[in-house]
């Protein structure tokens, strides 16, 4: 069996207001998942100080990433992410269209990747709706 768990992270900001990307990965390790689905990720923007989120947790995880920004303004970016410890790879991420009559709202994205285990194959994507 594969376990799977998916996350808005928010950027990593606690209730105290401080970003922590290493809070997330406790909450996340504790749970013990296979594959996570991160969704409101932070890569390089400034009110993050900077961080690659996706790949600091994943770091503290000892996991691989697949980052796929919906997001990319002057160098920063603000996405999805899909962690695993297996074999893996990216199979699509795109841009999903926005409302035609809601224009202005932050643009979102969506992201899939394929894994194998001990326990056989899983396709996931992830994404954020609003």
């Amino acid at each position: 069996m594969i376990r799977l768990l998916s996350y808005n992270i928010r950027h990593a900001l606690g209730l105290d207001g401080r970003i922590a990307p290493e809070r997330i990965a406790a909450v996340v390790a504790a749970c013990e998942p296979d594959i996570v689905a991160l969704q409101e990720v932070d890569v390089g923007r400034a009110r993050t100080g900077g961080l690659d989120q996706a790949e600091e947790i994943a770091r503290l995880l000892r996991m691989d990433q697949h980052f796929h920004p919906a997001l990319h303004i002057e160098g920063e970016r603000y996405g999805d992410a899909i962690l695993t410890a297996h074999p893996s790879r990216l199979v699509r991420a795109a841009g999903l269209p926005g409302h035609p009559r809601r224009l202005g709202l932050e643009p979102r994205g969506r992201s899939g990747s394929r894994s194998r285990s001990a326990g056989g194959g899983c396709r996931c994507s992830t994404r954020i709706w609003g």
